[in-house]
């Protein structure tokens, strides 16, 4: 799914509007659009945001960012871009969903509009290739005709709330079956299935938040609405707003905001598992789903979120279709999951969780530094995880691409960095900048900026920060490093331990080689709320 992403309201969300704000505000934050060319050959990513991971066809990871789509052949020694360009039409903004089916690969973008005030959270649609990414077709936001004002199910007519808009109309998940029947799950947008790669969408009816099934014979007065609407005189549910989905053969299990559905003849008839009617989930609020077969045995695993008192955070699973269900990682602000053989991982705010018994117990992973710098990230947020086939692990976090070979022993650490080595680059630049000691790169409570400089020999370094008065605010602890490529690391602080006022900072790199060569860098940052 599951970097920045300020994610969506409506005006009536009933209880989930503060719900999804904060829960999904790192989510789309940094859907920053940026003009870059597409089909750039480079040894980085494109955002440091990794919302999601895929494999795909020729051994290729996808890798979906804040700001845009990335894809590796070579095990990430170089990245390929997809970006709004010239020569891809593809949606600007961030990936919201990734979907990969072999060498079929479809990415939903969005963006934040900014002539939108109360929600700024926008579908930009989705871009479709069927040649692992050798060519694209995009589509714009799956919508509604203004006359799409019922369904019929079971031969009983509903009221239906038409899409028509982009705005908070944005997918979350994208699965794709066998037969490349796709199905999407978008805010306000509904669920919804395409059997002619994306050309016609069929809205999916899901049961009303009062009832626990829609049968033939269950109750059929209700309206397909994610919100109250006085102008079409519908009324809203929660289980009409969905976030997740996963599916194979005619077995589609949808997570929204009112609990966990699950169909077995193709989305026709659904039953719904929520915290009141199956004792085991822990939150109504399914974000992330995931299927996970070992030795004839399937689980399936979702990531629940309370929606009102009782309800609690952790991850909900089945092993038996949804018959029976229990709760595990109490507590945890889960994102997303990966399987692979016996192993299950877990996403989560507070790291990357594993289980080798099927999900019942959990360990966690050690913090993740880099094993050739020894440098850490700065963050322990993991939004998104994959095992392809060669067994090295991939993990998605806020502070860039991860990857270990021998189960989190080593790591190596993969960012969106410009390169600052070649004749005529910049000599050091800082990043994020702006930078906001609340929101960028938070770790142990701080947030932290980094200084990026280049060393053509062994030195000794020192950095010191001034306000635009050059009056010293902060000097960071003298180092020693080898030639390379090098971050250093601010929390925004002062040398009382307070948080700078905003404005415009500047930073002074003092290198010292062995031989006594001195030099001096200057940078800037702009430090905001």
């Amino acid at each position: 799914m599951i970097i920045f992403i300020k994610i969506l309201s409506l005006a009536s969300l009933l209880i989930l509007t503060s719900l999804s704000r904060l829960s999904f505000a790192q989510k789309i934050l940094d859907f920053e659009l940026e003009g870059r060319s597409s089909f750039n050959k480079s040894a980085r990513l494109l955002g440091n945001s990794v919302t999601d991971l895929k494999f795909g066809g020729l051994n290729t990871i996808w890798v979906g960012t804040g700001n845009g789509l990335n894809s590796t052949l070579d095990n990430g020694n170089t990245f390929e871009e997809y970006a709004p360009g010239d020569e891809i039409d593809i949606g600007k903004g961030g990936v919201s969903a990734l979907g990969v089916l072999g060498n079929i690969v479809i990415v939903a973008n969005a963006f934040d509009d900014p002539d939108v005030d109360e929600s700024n959270a926008t579908g930009s649609g989705l871009t479709i290739s069927v040649d692992n990414g050798f060519s694209w077709t995009h589509i714009g936001q799956p919508k509604d005709a203004e006359d799409a004002v019922f369904e019929i199910i079971f031969g009983d007519t509903i009221d239906a709330l038409p899409t028509v808009i982009n705005i908070d109309n944005v997918t979350f998940d994208i699965a794709i079956t066998e037969d490349t029947t796709i199905y999407i799950t978008s805010f306000a947008g509904g669920v919804r299935s395409s059997t002619d790669l994306g050309v016609t969408w069929k809205r999916i009816v899901l049961p009303p938040d009062e009832e626990d099934s829609l049968t033939a014979t269950s109750n059929h007065d209700f309206d397909l609405s994610p919100v109250n609407n006085n102008v079409f005189n519908v009324t809203g549910n929660l289980n009409h707003r969905p976030f997740s989905v996963i599916a194979w053969g005619d077995t589609i299990i949808v997570g929204t905001a009112g609990g966990i559905n699950r169909s077995t003849d193709g989305g026709v008839s659904w039953y719904k598992f929520t915290s009141r009617n199956r004792n085991g989930i822990s939150g109504d609020w399914a974000v992330a789903l995931h299927r996970h077969q070992w030795k004839g045995n399937e689980t399936i695993l979702a990531a629940t979120r309370p929606t009102v008192t009782g309800e609690f955070l952790g991850v909900s699973l089945t092993k038996d279709g949804g018959v029976t269900w229990r709760t595990v990682l109490h507590g945890q602000r889960v994102w997303n999951f990966a399987s692979f053989d016996s192993v299950i991982y877990a996403a989560a705010d507070s790291g990357l969780f594993k289980s080798v018994d099927g999900g019942i117990t959990w360990a966690s992973f050690p913090e993740i530094k880099d094993s050739e710098t020894g440098l850490p990230l700065l963050t322990q947020t993991v939004y998104s995880a994959i095992v392809p086939p060669d067994k090295r692990l991939w993990a998605g976090t806020a502070d860039g691409l991860v990857y270990t070979d021998n189960d989190g022993f080593t790591w190596t650490i993969l960012r969106a960095i410009k390169s600052i080595s070649e004749t005529g680059s910049v000599r050091t630049y800082s990043f994020p900048n702006p930078f906001s000691p609340a929101r960028h790169n938070i770790f142990d409570g701080d947030g932290h900026v980094r200084f990026h400089y280049s060393l053509s020999e062994k030195s000794t370094v020192s950095i010191s920060v001034y306000d635009f008065s050059m009056t010293l605010v902060a000097e960071l602890p003298r180092v020693e490093r080898d030639a390379n490529e090098w971050d250093e690391v601010w929390d925004g602080k002062n040398g009382f331990r307070n948080i700078v006022a905003n404005g415009t900072y500047f930073y002074k790199i003092t290198t010292k080689t062995i031989s006594g060569k001195e030099e001096v860098l200057w940078g800037k940052v702009m430090v905001i709320e």
